[in-house]
């Protein structure tokens, strides 16, 4: 039985662990000031010594528990500050009616009971709750004051001295056990949330404190690999340059040009030839001719597994350039079947000397620069 209690205390419509909190809190005050209503209810009918005595059970109490039954169920709801207000109301207003029961002149301890809305709306809806419910009660006081002004004979009906003992100290006691109630409750509450507070305080420290120690790991290793990325760059940058300086050794090497007699240089070509490498032979050549003042210059074509139009433009070209530097250009290692291809193509050669080797060749300007 009492676990279902419980469960059915814990079941309330709030996602937040604080609103559920205050929330489970207000609802044992509501369920109090019900079972103290309840039980207050017989013993001011059997305590009254008067009959006017019994407008205050018959009216008080029932609304009490009335009003508080309708905050119950808005709280269930999920409507937490509605059901604030409509406790605070409904014990405003009996209070106030206890009040115009008694008059004013001898209500000082009743006057005392507008502290547990004040408190109620102060801790659990805050600045404006305390605000609303002070009003509220300053307006109930100033009704008391009119009405007890204005028509006497409806205030102060009730016999506070012929009281019995036990109705005020059932009084007494109501009002302080709510007060206590909910200083306590809700006391602990504001304790239960400062410690949360801190907690989260200290998590968030926590938290910052690995995220800064996570900045600065990143930093530290973002700076080391910028710091191998400038490197690499450095490196690549090196390899970069060394491969271009291989590429300009072997575009020389692919294209040499060679000094056999004085006078004489031998360009020989090898392998297919391309436009770059067309290039750097018309250039090698034409620069060691005008360094070395050459008078002849051998085109061997041995090493050239095909003759085709681009070879032999290059040779016409080059010869070309050769003669107008005032050298003469010799044709050598032409084969049977490039000598074919050259007929074929068209290629017109007449005006260069062909020697069948090498050999020959510098064996003929050997002998003729003997004869000069």
């Amino acid at each position: 039985m009492w676990a279902k209690f419980r469960t059915w205390l814990d079941d309330i419509a709030f996602s937040d662990p604080l609103e559920h909190y205050q929330a489970g809190l207000l609802q044992i005050i509501l369920l109090i000031i019900i079972a103290s209503s309840l039980m207050g209810m017989p013993v001011s009918l059997v305590t009254s010594v008067a009959p006017g005595d019994l407008l205050l059970p018959l009216t008080i109490y029932p609304l009490l528990i009335i009003c508080t039954t309708v905050a119950l169920v808005l709280l269930r709801r999920g409507n937490f500050v509605l059901a604030v207000y409509a406790i605070c109301g409904s014990l405003i207003l009996a209070i106030g009616v206890s009040t115009l029961a008694a008059g004013l002149e001898r209500s000082e301890t009743i006057l005392l009971s507008f502290t547990i809305p004040i408190v109620l709306g102060g801790l659990l809806i805050g600045r404006n709750g305390l605000i609303a419910t002070l009003g509220l009660c300053i307006v109930a006081i100033g009704a008391v004051a009119a009405i007890e002004t204005l028509i006497p004979q409806w205030a102060g009906f009730l016999h506070i001295e012929e009281m019995h003992p036990i109705g005020v100290f059932g009084s007494a006691t109501f009002i302080l056990i709510v007060l206590g109630v909910v200083l306590d409750r809700f006391g602990a509450s504001l304790q239960h949330a400062l410690s949360a507070t801190r907690a989260r305080e200290r998590e968030l420290e926590a938290l910052r404190d690995s995220l800064e120690l996570v900045v600065s790991e990143r930093t530290v290793s973002l700076q080391s690999a910028l710091i191998q990325g400038e490197k690499r760059e450095e490196q690549l940058a090196r390899t970069l340059a060394q491969l271009q300086e291989n590429r300009n050794l072997v575009r020389d090497m692919s294209s040499p040009v060679l000094p056999v007699l004085p006078g004489v240089l031998v360009a020989p070509l090898v392998g297919a030839i391309d436009d770059e490498r067309a290039v750097a032979f018309e250039q090698n050549i034409l620069s060691q001719v005008e360094q070395q003042r050459t008078r002849h210059v051998i085109f061997d074509i041995t090493g050239v597994p095909l003759v085709d139009t681009q070879v032999a433009q290059i040779l016409l070209r080059t010869a070309s350039a050769v003669r107008l530097l005032g050298a003469e250009a010799l044709l050598v290692g032409v084969r049977p079947e490039v000598a074919q291809t050259l007929v074929a193509l068209g290629a017109r050669l007449d005006n260069i000397p062909t020697y069948s080797n090498l050999r020959e060749a510098v064996a003929v300007l050997a002998r003729t620069g003997k004869s000069r």
